[in-house]
């Protein structure tokens, strides 16, 4: 079966072109919960273009990084909250990324005083950025497919990875690897590559269900102590950056990635607690929540060493790529391949 060219996980020129196609269309770049008040920020380094994400008197709104004076920074790399001005000269910008003061500098005779904007959707807490009109409801659509619902997340944190940003997302979307890379985690839950496995999709969103196999003396305890568990694992990806899920409907997760390069992407991730959990009382509630904090973690850990290994696999003069669609656990692949293909060329 046809496959994206090995040279596309690691080529810079196929990188620049990945940005400007698609990264720059849609980007899911945090959830609300990043921009608790005005002037929040949060910075993303989208291959060589710097971006901040602020919660202005506006809104939700994202501008270039780069003063426009002498290309400095303007908000410091990762999360904060300050007022919208380079550190540098204490050139200030206002909620529209216009020039709003300049310090000892006459204003008519500089050649540009707007930053660069990209346009923001907000949907079921989720951010996205991009040039590109997003279709809320199909992103609605799939999270109520799952019966994810948003809720403040209780725990953050991120995960560099030395690889190509395509194969952290073909790992996430087919389960024929769980058994083989994930035996200390989802296996002993019940899930394996031999468990129940349905999906479905639209242009741009896919989304699947996985349900144990066979009893399972962990989830059957889950399911007597907490009354309406459904034994499952929901999982919904958003093109191009973000995966969302939930576990039992006890604990939701979103986990996002920015790539800085061919083979360099950053994952970021949160948690939170499904409405179901939100009923039960603290102690059940503190349990679950540090226990998928600790599945997470080791999970996230198997995946990390086995897509790092296929980086450098790839870059071999011998590598070769085959998708087998085997028993339909590689369709996601497939489908999410068929969607890349179509945004580089521009359809």
């Amino acid at each position: 079966m046809m496959s994206i060219d090995p040279k596309a996980y690691y080529d810079d020129a196929v990188f620049r072109e990945e940005v400007a196609n698609l990264f720059n269309r849609r980007l899911f770049v945090g959830t609300v919960a990043d921009f608790p008040e005005i002037n929040s920020y949060k910075t993303i380094q989208l291959g060589r273009e710097p971006i901040t994400v602020r919660r202005t008197p506006k809104g939700i709104k994202a501008f270039s990084n780069v003063c426009l004076h002498r290309g400095a920074l303007i908000d410091p790399e990762g999360t904060g909250t300050r007022p919208f001005r380079c550190s540098y000269h204490a050139w200030a910008y206002d909620s529209n990324g216009l020039l709003s003061h300049a310090p000892k500098v006459e204003m008519t005779c500089l050649k540009r005083t707007q930053l660069h904007a990209w346009r923001v959707n907000v949907e079921d807490g989720m951010v996205f950025i991009g040039q590109d009109d997003l279709d809320t409801t199909k992103v609605s659509a799939a999270l109520s497919e799952l019966s994810i619902k948003y809720s403040k997340p209780y725990f953050h944190s991120y995960t560099d990875h030395e690889c190509n940003w395509k194969l952290l997302v073909e790992n996430v979307l087919e389960p024929y690897h769980i058994s083989t890379v994930h035996p200390k985690t989802f296996v002993p839950t019940g899930i394996t590559s031999n468990s129940e496995y349905y999906w479905s999709n639209d242009d741009y969103t896919c989304w699947n269900t996985v349900s144990p196999s066979g009893p399972d003396a962990k989830n059957n305890r889950l399911s007597s102590i907490i009354k309406g568990t459904r034994l499952q694992y929901g999982h919904a990806y958003i093109f191009p950056n973000v995966f969302v899920s939930n576990g039992n409907d006890h604990i939701g997760y979103i986990g996002h990635f920015i790539p800085t390069g061919p083979n360099r992407t950053r994952l970021e991730w949160c948690l939170f607690e499904q409405e179901l959990l939100l009923r039960q009382n603290e102690t059940i509630r503190q349990a679950l929540r540090d226990a998928a904090v600790e599945f997470t973690l080791n999970t996230l850990a198997e995946d990390k060493a086995i897509v790092e290994s296929c980086q450098i696999g790839l870059q071999s003069a011998t590598a070769a790529y085959q998708l087998q669609d085997v028993s339909n656990l590689e369709a996601r692949v497939i489908n999410f391949q068929s969607n890349y293909e179509r945004y580089m060329r521009h359809v």
